[in-house]
């Protein structure tokens, strides 16, 4: 539950034929005239979206171990800025379910949530566990302790909004990156069910490329949760 091993290989493809509200919010004419403050466009896009998915804990000698997670996925629409300077407040901003976002933990844990949005997406995280404590027999209240495992990981990710591939730009400022260390508790309540903890502190390293975006991000990003 702390330190799992094992190999998992996904992949998706989806097909949609969505119905968005395009061209919500519309504009004051040049006659200084307001129109009608929202005008609907109903318009249905073809999507096609492959997802790919590689995660690889391999296990290593002390019961320490490698783990690797790379995922890419891709839908072939280019989506329309979140804003566009005289296009409306609304401009592009109802196409929000069909973008990819980074940031948040384990997907770029430096960076806050919805840090960046794309079509495409290129993910990669490693991590190197290893046991703090491999038996524990403490209590508090009716949770008994177990295992005490850390890791400590470095992501990148990037995400891009382009037609065709031949307008990729291969450029490692796309990326953004980050270091950090999580610790995770087994420990059991009522002696029986299974539960974990985890504590996650990490450091963005590519922070003010993006602050003007999203705002100043901290230095530092904290995470802290059970799980069953």
């Amino acid at each position: 539950m702390v330190s799992p091993s094992g190999r998992a290989l996904a992949f998706v493809y989806r097909y949609m034929l969505p119905t968005i509200a395009d061209s919500l919010a519309q504009p004051t004419p040049a006659n200084g005239v307001p129109g009608d403050q929202f005008v609907g466009v109903d318009r249905k896009l073809r999507v096609n979206e492959y997802v790919a998915a590689y995660n690889e804990r391999v296990g290593l000698p002390f019961d320490n171990s490698l783990n690797i997670s790379l995922i890419g996925a891709y839908k072939n629409i280019r989506l329309k800025p979140r804003f566009i300077e005289g296009g409306g407040f609304f401009e592009g901003r109802f196409y929000w379910p069909l973008r990819y976002y980074i940031g948040g933990r384990n997907f770029l844990s430096g960076y806050p949530y919805f840090t960046e949005s794309g079509s495409k997406l290129l993910y990669a995280r490693v991590g190197y566990g290893f046991p703090v404590l491999k038996r524990l027999s403490s209590r508090f209240i009716n949770f008994t302790f177990s295992k005490l495992y850390a890791e400590i990981f470095a992501e990148a990710g990037a995400v891009g909004n382009f037609s065709r591939f031949g307008d990729i730009d291969f450029n490692t400022d796309s990326f953004l990156t980050d270091v950090g260390g999580e610790l995770r508790l087994q420990l059991f309540t009522f002696y029986r069910i299974p539960m974990f903890a985890f504590f996650q502190v990490a450091h963005p390293l590519n922070r003010d490329r993006v602050a003007e975006e999203v705002g100043p991000i901290d230095k530092w990003r904290y995470y802290f949760g059970f799980g069953l």
